[in-house]
């Protein structure tokens, strides 16, 4: 094997034996080395880790996702990083296609398609209709997104952000392009969301809180935390943090739909028929803002006529 193409796997963990066995398996045979760094794990998360042949690091929970990743960048020693969760399993791929792809692309951070499956009738609220799928003939519903998580170790190549991760801040300062890789990870965390989802949702509200104080310029920070709220039924701090989103970054669909969907939740008609008439004009092909023009229209036929046809408040949203 080319050494320009050598491989870290590379994860953080916290009592997640559960579904790190077919975690380590899929990535296994396409990796150089293993790195796993447990945060507090009172299972034997470690010690499945181990037998496998990763390098296992102790360290505690800092309250920040991204300096726990910066803990295994530290230790990575080949020239490429490879990262999963432990409910995450990367799908089957040829590994000398998956080799002569990283060495044909030495400059580029790959974007990988991400599978969030999760039962019938058990949406993770709140979601995007564009990103809903099913999979075919007919297969289980899963939530479609992308993120890096293939990507050359470079010098300054660091995460950024206490929630929901990033290292495109600096894959940009680096001067990488970023390409779209077609291996799909398959995330199974949703199946089993129910029985840790309060504490799960305290640590993302209390880290999305501290994420825009800390970044108070970046536009989805306020998009995150909003579906925080909207998700808690927090409908008031759920707006405000999507109307900033949408001063920050006026083109950002997702807050428009997200700020939209609270205001019918809130019943403030008149602002939500304000808000979707703008964007109707901004995103005349967008399909998630047609779903929730559709969304307004069956709301507002079912309300008082009266409520109704109020006319277009001019008081901006709050």
């Amino acid at each position: 094997m080319s050494r320009s193409a050598r491989v870290s796997f590379c994860m953080i963990v916290r009592n997640g034996s559960a579904t790190l066995p077919e975690c380590l398996r899929s990535v296994a045979a396409l990796c150089d080395e293993l790195i796993l760094v447990d945060s507090g794990s009172d299972d034997d998360s470690a010690e499945i880790a181990r037998s496998f042949g990763a390098k296992v690091i102790h360290t505690r929970w800092p309250d920040d996702f991204s300096a726990a990743r910066n803990v295994y960048l530290e230790h990575a020693r080949c020239p490429w990083v490879l990262s999963l969760d432990a409910d995450e399993v990367l799908s089957d791929v040829d590994k000398d296609d998956f080799i002569r792809a990283l060495e044909g692309h030495p400059t580029t951070a790959f974007l990988l398609p991400i599978r969030h499956y999760f039962a019938d009738g058990d949406v993770p609220e709140p979601t995007l209709p564009s990103k809903l799928h099913r999979e075919a003939p007919p297969g289980p519903p899963y939530m479609a997104t992308t993120i890096v998580r293939l990507f050359p170790r470079l010098s300054g190549m660091r995460y950024c952000y206490p929630v929901h991760e990033s290292v495109v801040p600096a894959i940009q300062r680096a001067g990488l392009r970023v390409g779209h890789c077609a291996i799909p990870i398959r995330h199974m965390g949703y199946l089993n969301a129910r029985k840790d989802s309060h504490a799960k949702f305290a640590l993302y509200r209390s880290l999305g809180e501290k994420k825009i104080v800390e970044f108070p310029e970046y536009f989805l920070g306020y998009v995150e935390l909003g579906k925080v709220y909207l998700h808690a039924r927090e409908l008031g701090a759920a707006a405000r943090m999507f109307v900033q989103a949408i001063r920050l970054a006026p083109r950002c669909v997702e807050a428009h739909y997200f700020l939209a969907l609270t205001l019918l939740r809130q019943s403030r008609y008149a602002e939500c028929g304000q808000l979707l008439r703008s964007a109707r004009r901004r995103f005349p092909a967008n399909s998630d803002i047609r779903q929730i023009v559709n969304l307004f229209r069956r709301e507002t036929q079912a309300i008082p006529a009266d409520v109704s046809s109020m006319p277009i408040s001019s008081r901006p949203i709050q």
